[in-house]
């Protein structure tokens, strides 16, 4: 268990089951259908556009796959893409959604919707990928 206490438990896009152990630094700890433990990273993205660029189009993206560009703390684009044809991840689509909108309405410009994303290492042979999975959004204002 995390030091912050909390204890989540995740049901990914590809119907494998994992557990998160949160800490304070949102790491967390994966366990994948083959039964190894990989270390798992929370990361927070700053969005910047989505394609299909407007929400009330995404319905109509190919393979229900919703392509989310966002920044990282190098200000370096990121592509990162959210099933929003899942049942499973319905909450975190609303989520993702309600952030690029509310940040959207704010007529100061001073928010900005943040994508937080669980990343961490996959291997496959002598191969290693990066497997991201967004797993909230939310508004931040300020800084």
């Amino acid at each position: 268990m995390g030091s912050s206490g909390i204890n989540a438990e995740y049901m990914g896009s590809s119907g494998i089951n994992a557990e998160y152990m949160v800490s304070s630094g949102i790491n967390a700890e994966y366990m994948g259908s083959s039964g190894i433990n990989a270390e798992y990273m929370g990361v927070d993205y700053d969005f910047s556009y989505t394609e299909p660029e407007e929400i009330a189009d995404w319905g109509d993206a190919e393979d229900g796959i919703v392509k989310i560009f966002a920044m990282d703390e190098n200000y370096e684009e990121m592509e990162l893409k959210l099933d929003i044809k899942n049942d499973a991840r319905a909450k975190v689509v609303t989520a993702v959604k309600k952030a690029i909108e509310e940040a959207a309405e704010d007529a100061d410009g001073g928010a900005r919707a943040v994508m937080m994303v669980f990343e961490g290492p996959r291997h496959m042979g002598g191969k290693v990928d990066i497997l991201q999975i967004i797993s909230d959004a939310k508004v931040v204002t300020g800084d």
